[in-house]
């Protein structure tokens, strides 16, 4: 042991040029990592949940705030986020809500060497860390950059911007090297910017990683129901660089959804199976494979893309020493006119050499009770690098409350536990709004709200989480609603040489669950429809993900000071006598206001309420003229005790002849 360990430290040490190259190596994912180390995350989650043994606890949903301890620094409070021990790099660095200012202390050192507005460092602002490695996707804020110490790193964030960090949503996911492992601490004047301008370049314009001898394999087929055919059937060494694929068909969309010459029916039966000398290595629905399952959108990511002509590309490098076989099987009830194209290079496969390994696992039912459900539960040496979703959600409420859980090498705790889903795949709030960045994406999401079709997805590459003996990665199922949905996944990993998949894909697992959106309410005007004319303070959106909603979605006007004004045009379509409708929020968070109807003074309005609810409201009977009304809100100072935001919520309005 010590001569491995003077071995290590006569090494060149690592620095942020060594970590940088592996930000679009997806060859390198394929190999054991020649120094080992270990993956984790320091989160924010509740540290109420402490074992799977008591559910009241293990499914405890307060994972904001939740830091290491809080430390008194020169009279300013600071919250530490992670204190990290040995040599190690930071690999990533994600909020839903940052504040503050944040501090890098590196080495024990007592002056940081990295002291930016949180929001700054995750938004892209800090000069160098700009996107593609800093950014916001559907209001999450992400840095991916390698941040190494040679001895230890201590990262706090303070009470600064009114003290928003008290409540603060972070992961912070690490490496953690042997003792004696040489690496050379982060300094912000020593990036290299010719390397990571490089980088950059190609995490925006992704590109098979295959050398100059490879050779592609195109077909073009017809799969009948129950046949299967051959993709690849390659003796010897090397490995599968890209892999395309299009489909001729074009989709009915005036047809049933579960008509099976829907096109998402189809290219849901068809499945991608593959064996890597001999073992069985990928079993999964070619839609799920690509996070197009319920439909195909077009995004982006390094090492998966589906294009907006349909054609879907894999990039995950995939070895084989002895035999690699792929066969496409149609387990649809309809045939399926494809192109397939395969690239095949050489490959030097060693002793260190991994097989890629993909796996589906279905669920659809009820959402409770709430349960942790599996990507991948494996036995043997290995890498994760990735995971993708389908949900199906009968209910626009969120279905994503739920943490992931990853534990390696048998922890009776994991090491990487979450703060909700779409934590987890790189966004926030669970925002419905379509994004694709290098290393994860949402392309699609149905509405209104959450409701309908979503698939979201997350790979693994510079935050790649090695095992030695076994892999377990799970996903709480926390629905805000009580409805029946389908949860169905994707896991993505390297195994070493060994123990391959158990169990095949099934028809009755291809089976896509219909959803049908909420109605209008008959006659409304829909608030979040209404043309606004002048608009002073706070700040609006369409809110959506609540069933009650007509139509799904509201006006919501928000964050705003008293004296705050908001005028929309109601739309009349004949002259008459009314009484003026509205459907109304109320909760805690909402405020007093006055409303006037064609500069007539209404009244105040409390939309105060011990709990979530929309209500209908009588403003009164009034004449209307043809064309349009003129509707104002003026934001008062809220009721004493309200929670901040003094919101306005507008469901709809009726107009009811008198």
């Amino acid at each position: 042991m010590v001569h491995a360990v003077l071995a290590l430290r006569m090494l060149a040490p690592l620095s942020v040029s060594d970590f940088l190259p592996e930000m679009i190596n997806l060859a390198g994912l394929a190999e054991q990592a020649p120094v080992a180390y270990t993956m984790q995350q320091s989160s924010s989650y509740d540290r109420a949940s402490i074992s799977a043994s008591d559910p009241k606890t293990w499914f405890a949903n307060g994972d904001a705030g939740k830091f290491l301890r809080e430390e008194n620094v020169s009279g300013r409070r600071e919250r530490v986020m992670a204190d990290l021990k040995g040599p190690g790099v930071v690999m990533r660095v994600w909020s839903a809500n940052p504040a503050g200012r944040v501090r890098f202390y590196f080495d024990g050192s007592d002056r940081p060497l990295i002291n930016e507005k949180l929001p700054d460092l995750l938004g892209g602002k800090v000069p160098g860390l700009g996107s593609p490695f800093a950014y916001t996707a559907s209001r999450g804020w992400n840095l991916y950059f390698p941040i190494p110490y040679e001895k230890g790193l201590k990262i706090t964030v303070d009470d600064s911007d009114n003290n928003e960090s008290k409540f603060l949503y972070y992961h912070v996911n690490y490496r953690t090297y042997p003792a004696g492992t040489a690496i050379e601490t982060y300094h912000p004047s020593r990036l290299p910017s010719a390397l990571m301008q490089q980088i950059a370049a190609k995490l925006d314009k992704p590109e098979a990683q295959a050398p100059a001898k490879s050779q592609t394999a195109k077909q073009t087929m017809i799969l009948e129901p129950g046949a299967s055919k051959p993709i690849l059937d390659e003796s010897g060494t090397g490995a599968v660089y890209e892999l395309k694929f299009y489909a001729y068909d074009q989709d009915q969309p005036g047809s049933p959804f579960g008509d099976p010459s829907r096109l998402h029916n189809k290219l849901r039966g068809l499945v991608l199976q593959a064996t890597f000398d001999g073992r069985s290595s990928i079993d999964v629905p070619l839609a799920d494979f690509f996070s197009a399952a319920g439909g195909a959108k077009a995004y982006q990511t390094l090492p998966l893309q589906v294009d907006s002509d349909g054609t879907m590309t894999c990039r995950f490098v995939m070895p084989f020493k002895q035999r690699g076989v792929m066969n496409l099987v149609n387990l649809g009830q309809a045939a399926v006119t494809l192109d397939t194209s395969v690239t095949v290079g050489n490959y030097k496969f060693t002793d260190r050499t991994m097989h890629f390994m993909a796996h589906f696992r279905p669920e659809t039912g009820h959402s409770r009770p709430m349960r942790d459900i599996d990507f991948v539960h494996f036995k043997g040496a290995g890498r994760l690098v990735g995971a993708s979703m389908h949900i199906a959600n009968q209910d626009p409420a969120w279905w994503g409350e739920g943490d992931e859980k990853i534990y390696v090498d048998g922890e009776a705790f994991p090491s990487t536990f979450g703060t909700g889903t779409e934590d987890y795949f790189g966004y926030a709030w669970c925002d419905p709004n379509p994004f694709m960045r290098p290393y994860h994406a949402q392309p699609r999401c149905d509405g209104p709200g959450n409701f309908g079709h979503t698939n979201v997805n997350r790979f693994h590459v510079l935050d790649s989480i090695p095992f030695r003996t076994s892999l377990q990665f799970d996903i709480e199922l926390w629905h805000w609603a009580e409805t029946n949905c389908s949860f169905d996944r994707v896991a993505y990993w390297y195994a070493a040489p060994g123990a391959g998949l158990s169990g095949n894909v099934k028809q009755s697992d291809l089976v896509l669950l219909e959803t049908t959106p909420p109605k209008p309410i008959e006659g409304a005007i829909e608030g979040e429809t209404l043309k606004i004319v002048a608009h002073k303070g706070g700040e609006i959106e369409q809110q959506g993900g609540f069933w009650s909603l007509s139509s799904g979605k509201q006006l919501w006007w928000k964050n705003m000071p008293a004296g705050s004004e908001l005028v929309l045009t109601l739309p009349v379509d004949k002259a008459g006598t009314f009484e003026v409708v509205g459907s109304f929020c109320r909760n805690r968070d909402y405020g007093r206001h006055k409303i006037f109807l064609n500069g007539k003074d209404l009244g105040e309005f409390d939309f105060w309420a011990d709990g979530l609810k929309w209500e209908k409201q009588s403003l009164g009977t009034f004449p209307l003229s043809a064309g349009s009304a003129e509707l104002r809100i003026v934001a008062l100072t809220p009721r004493s005790g309200a929670l901040p935001g003094n919101m306005f919520g507008l469901d709809y309005l009726l107009l009811v002849p008198k």
